[in-house]
């Protein structure tokens, strides 16, 4: 069972939506995006190359 279904390989419309809104919210709060993975307890990176994909897979 996947605990993080939006971090899959590929992205719907409303997945990538979640994903900008949480990446706004780490530049709203002036943190990295390593200090918004550790407080939330994700693996390192696991967000970030998530944005990567995201970012690759553009609608």
């Amino acid at each position: 069972m996947r605990l993080f279904p939006i971090f899959s390989v590929k992205f719907n419309r409303s997945q990538a939506m979640i994903l900008e809104r949480i990446k706004e919210y780490i530049d709203c709060k002036g943190i990295t995006i390593a200090a918004f993975e550790r407080s939330i307890g994700m693996s390192n990176a696991s967000f970030g190359k998530s944005l990567k994909k995201q970012g690759s897979n553009r609608f």
